[in-house]
């Protein structure tokens, strides 16, 4: 049983790793070019507005189904159910809501029908994640990865006959795009219900007890809450940046086109996230193992983070011209900053399972609140004056504070690192030397540089006794252990 759980865990962040950037710069990207940074622009930014007031759809529905469908030994069924009755209550108030509030927020010359349009694309994707739940609820994991990646992988093969055969080229824009997202999630969800249905997890309805209904929302709230505000400081940018300048739509597009890059390696963090909030949890009442995993931990995905946001900064103006096509030098310095964003932001997934784990979620949402209301003055304050490049900015000190705030409750778990910590800050300084001398003085292929300097990097981290066998060995064994 350990063993396939972990072979599908593993199976799971594979493909996401490949199928998702795949999507993101072959896909995504291509329809940018194709369509126009405004029009996508346009798109993108009503796309993160329908993303943020997801939270009401979702509600934390998912954490809530993936606990007791598990639990429920004698009838999963009824408890999916009431659930399905309940998520599609909050679907047709999140739909109600959101046009109501986009009416507002853009005013009278706003697509009405497009918003409708991917208000339900969110209603889908989170039924889909919803009907995840109840899968792997049921020990269905490997279904359950499948499904992760059924949706982008129909996308891909639709829009590839769009994007990549001439004859079809000229039927592709926005309205297409989104209408093939519909398209995909339609067949996604019913292949869902299928499986669900095959297993005699049927979706009979009835009345939920309120009682029943009101435990539900009480668990769920803190997660509802945790989604709302970490949209705000991570998905919100685009609003305020179509809202506050003048050339909105354009810029919003700007920054959506140098902003995948950040979400490309944030795949790596979530999948790692991801994998640990189930290690967490299970080690939650050995506290000893639980702290030696969140070390371990954080030291790998710190060194990787490093090195991903160092090489990003570095070589920001080889990455824009080989993805974006552009040497603009607003967009070189959007795609710096965002890599050096990418750092606190990739550790602060590992600290969020770990509070979620330890059920300290009112600790978490308190953090993120205070997060979200400071990115959203901050952007207001300082968008008129530096544009575009101030939201790059900004997530820099925003990420950067919440990881501060995180590893403040934890200074007893690391305070015996001290060691060891100082040694992390020593080589990331000289990383940094490193990958600026590479840069300045020697005149290689980018690509051979960070090659090069990687090779010198696992050298410098034997020698600092950072990185060594036996501690990777321990760090698998936990992973393998412990699932």
């Amino acid at each position: 049983m350990k063993k396939a759980f972990i072979t599908n865990l593993l199976f799971l962040i594979l493909i996401n790793l490949l199928i998702k950037p795949f999507y993101l710069f072959g896909i995504e990207r291509q329809v940018q070019f194709i369509v126009g940074d405004a029009e996508y622009g346009y798109y993108y930014n009503l796309f993160n507005f329908t993303l943020i007031l997801q939270f009401i759809n979702d509600f934390g529905i998912q954490n809530y189904s993936n606990r007791t469908i598990s639990q429920e030994n004698k009838d999963p069924g009824t408890k999916s159910r009431e659930l399905l009755q309940f998520k599609l209550f909050l679907s047709f108030i999140y739909l109600i809501f959101t046009l109501i509030v986009a009416r507002i927020w853009y005013g009278p010359s706003l697509d009405f029908g497009f918003v409708l349009h991917l208000c339900i694309n969110q209603i889908l994707i989170s039924l889909i994640f919803f009907l995840r739940s109840n899968i792997a609820g049921l020990g269905l994991y490997f279904i359950d990865s499948l499904f992760s990646i059924l949706d982008r992988l129909l996308l891909i093969l639709l829009m590839s006959v769009l994007i990549y055969l001439p004859f079809f080229k000229e039927y592709l824009n926005v309205q297409s795009f989104v209408n093939i997202q519909t398209y995909s999630l339609i067949t996604c969800s019913m292949a869902a219900f299928l499986v669900l249905s095959k297993h005699k997890l049927k979706y009979n309805f009835q009345i939920i007890k309120f009682n029943e209904l009101k435990s539900i929302f009480r668990f769920c709230l803190p997660f509802a809450m945790i989604y709302l505000t970490t949209a705000l400081f991570s998905k919100a940018d685009t609003l305020w940046i179509e809202n506050i300048l003048d050339n909105g739509k354009q810029e919003a597009g700007i920054y959506a086109k140098c902003f995948r890059l950040y979400d490309a390696f944030t795949i790596l963090s979530l999948s790692f996230a991801g994998l640990l909030l189930g290690m967490f949890s299970k080690l939650y009442n050995q506290k000893n193992e639980l702290h030696e995993l969140l070390v371990n931990s954080m030291k790998y995905l710190f060194i990787l983070s490093v090195g991903i946001g160092i090489a990003g900064y570095f070589y920001a103006e080889d990455i824009n011209r080989l993805l974006n096509r552009s040497n603009d030098i607003v967009q070189i310095k959007l795609i710096s900053y965002l890599c050096l964003a990418f750092i606190p932001g990739s550790l602060n997934y590992i600290l969020g399972a770990y509070y979620q784990a330890n059920h300290l979620e009112n600790k978490l949402l308190k953090s993120y609140t205070l997060c979200a209301v400071l990115s959203i003055v901050l952007n207001y304050c300082y968008l008129p004056i530096y544009g575009i490049l101030a939201s790059s900015v900004i997530t820099i000190i925003i990420q950067s504070l919440l990881l501060v705030i995180s590893l403040i409750p934890m200074y007893s778990i690391f305070r015996e690192q001290s060691g060891t910590i100082f040694k992390f800050f020593g080589f990331s300084i000289e990383l940094f030397v490193i990958f600026w001398i590479f840069n300045r003085f020697i005149e290689w292929n980018y690509i051979l540089e960070i090659i090069g300097i990687s090779i010198l990097s696992i050298i410098r981290l034997i020698m600092l006794s950072i990185i060594n066998i036996d501690s990777i060995r321990i760090l698998f064994n936990q992973f393998k252990g412990k699932l």
